[in-house]
Formats: structure tokens, sequence, C-alpha cells
């Protein structure tokens, strides 16, 4: 993992975790508005950007390094602790962690499965035949993901075509395994969990709310995974400011 900061070193803190295949500079990209007044802290998350040649190992591994570098830093506030698909998995784990006071939690499209195992076997047969022929393929994936997404594709075809199998089907375990942890009252409160309405993980809305009752849920109708983030950057991030004021 390398780990990154960008805007006012001194000001509050902002953490942003990136989803797979995209890079910590990239997420980062969201708050740029908000660069001169917070300090946006952005890792590459293991098998990504900077941290491409080092294995994912699980999502514990990943919060055990972001842990160490926030209280080696002395950053025990967070105004705004951001997760995005995998990254949102990652801060599940950072939450359990009350040494630091997370202000305001938002996870959008975080795969939240007690154990998914027939969703594990789709998604890894899926991802390494996607991964085999991209690596057979040099370009191929960075081209065909940058004709979907864009800029983004370009980071996210790049990425797969650099990362190892063993990092690739960690990442799909890690994805599908949550041991749903008792979150107290007052941590819940302060979770926000986003959803596009047509993504397979907005299924997993009611389990949440059984388990976590006093937490947020936001489904964003016509959008898919993390699609609504992506569409409406000015608003979204205008939601994320308004929430980072609430004080639980």
């Amino acid at each position: 993992m390398v780990i990154h900061e960008y805007g006012n070193i001194e000001a509050e803190k902002i953490l942003v975790l990136h989803p797979m295949l995209l890079t910590g500079a990239f997420a980062a990209k969201l708050f740029a508005p908000l660069s001169d007044r917070y300090c946006i802290i952005a890792p590459d998350l293991s098998a990504h950007g900077q941290a491409s040649s080092s294995e994912f190992v699980s999502a514990e591994n990943e919060a055990a390094q972001i842990l160490c570098y926030l209280k080696e830093k002395g950053y025990t506030d967070i105004a705004l602790t951001f997760g995005i698909s995998l990254g949102a998995r990652i801060m599940l784990e950072l939450l359990k962690d009350d040494d630091i006071h997370w202000n305001c939690i938002v996870l959008d499209g975080a795969p939240v499965y007690k154990n998914a195992r027939f969703l594990r076997f789709v998604y890894t047969a899926v991802f390494l035949s996607k991964w085999k022929k991209a690596r057979k393929c040099k370009g191929f994936a960075q081209k065909k993901m940058t004709a979907l997404f864009g800029e983004a594709g370009e980071v996210m075809g790049s990425t797969f075509e650099s990362m190892d199998e063993k990092s690739l089907r960690n990442i799909i375990d890690a994805c599908s395994r949550f041991d749903f942890y008792p979150y107290p009252k007052d941590v819940q409160q302060r979770m926000y969990f986003e959803f596009g309405s047509k993504e397979i993980d907005a299924r997993q809305a009611k389990t949440i709310l059984r388990r976590y009752p006093f937490v947020h849920i936001a489904l964003h109708k016509g959008y898919g995974h993390c699609q609504y983030m992506a569409a409406e950057k000015k608003a979204y991030l205008a939601i994320l400011e308004e929430r980072m004021k609430r004080k639980v």
C-alpha cells in the first residue's frame, strides 16, 4: 500500500478508499473542490497504482495498514471516511477501531455479504477468464475499458492487466465475506450506505437494516454500481459536505 495526501495538509481529514482497479489519486479527484479546506488522504490499495507490485491479501490486512498510518501521523479524528465498492468493504474493517473518531462514514456500493459462495464462484470464474485474456493481449483491457468508462477505464484497464492472480482472487474473496461486526449505535448513526437501484449489492439493503437499524440507506433510482456518484459529481459532493457538518 502507498498512502498519498492532497490538499491542505494541516486541515481536517478526509479519507477516501478507491474501488477495485482504480487508484487513490483518481478517487481523490472527487474532492478537488475541497482541497483548500481539507486534507485528502487517499491510499493506493495493494495491487493498485503505485502499490501494484504488492499483493492484496485481505480487507483486514489493508485496514491494519491504514490504521497504522493514521495513528502514527496522529490523525485520530476523521471528518469523512468515504469508501467505494472494495474501498467500502475495507472501510467496514476500519470502523471496528474505536481509537479513531469517524465523524461521517459513507459507503458507496458496499459488498456486504455474510458468505456469498455462489457469487464468489461466479465472480471468480468471470474475472479470471477476462484477466487471462487481458494478460495474453496487452492493451486489450485498457482499450476496451477506456471505450466504456473514459479516463477511469484507462486506469482500470492498466491495473487489471498488471494485477496478479492471487490478488484478484483475494479481492473477490474479500468482497464476498463480511462478519457483520456489531458496531455501536453511535457509529451506525454516522453510517450512510449508497446504492444504485440496479446494482446487485442493493439487494442487501434489508439485511443491512436488520443488522444495523440505525444506519442510513439511499437507493438511487435508475443507476448501477457507483454510477450515481460518477454521473452527479457536483450534487454528490454537496451531499457529502452537508453530512460532514452533522455531529452525532
